[in-house]
């Protein structure tokens, strides 16, 4: 997962975090489903999902700091944008992974994820101002 999500894919790193977690679902259907879905016959969600996404969090708030669409967001902002972005990515990983999503081109998701982004750091910054 955290291969898929640090290639380089779209020129900014933050955008490659979305992306690359959205192809994972999309390419590795059966792995995402393990790690992340709800297993009916166990009663219980994987751990090891938990355990990804808290290890994805660690190594991609770093890489944030770095990329120039963040600049001038302190750490808890940083913070409050990946965890807004993770809820919309998530869920768009999920309707992908289950085909529910109709448009999984990856030129139109790569589109839909920047201009989610933008509109999350955009009000993160408007935030900074008032």
């Amino acid at each position: 997962l955290l291969k898929y999500q640090t290639t380089p894919r779209t020129g900014h790193a933050f955008f490659d975090m979305g992306f690359g977690y959205v192809l994972f679902a999309k390419q590795e259907k059966n792995l995402f489903r393990y790690l992340f879905a709800r297993s009916e016959r166990r009663g219980s969600h994987s751990n090891a999902g938990k355990v990804l996404k808290d290890l994805a969090f660690k190594n991609l708030l770093p890489k944030m700091k770095d990329d120039p669409f963040l600049e001038g967001l302190d750490e808890q902002k940083l913070e409050s944008i990946l965890t807004k972005m993770w809820i919309f990515v998530h869920g768009l990983a999920f309707l992908i992974n289950n085909n529910a999503f109709a448009k999984d081109d990856d030129e139109y998701l790569k589109e839909l994820l920047k201009r989610t982004g933008l509109s999350v750091i955009a009000g993160e910054k408007a935030t900074m101002r008032r």
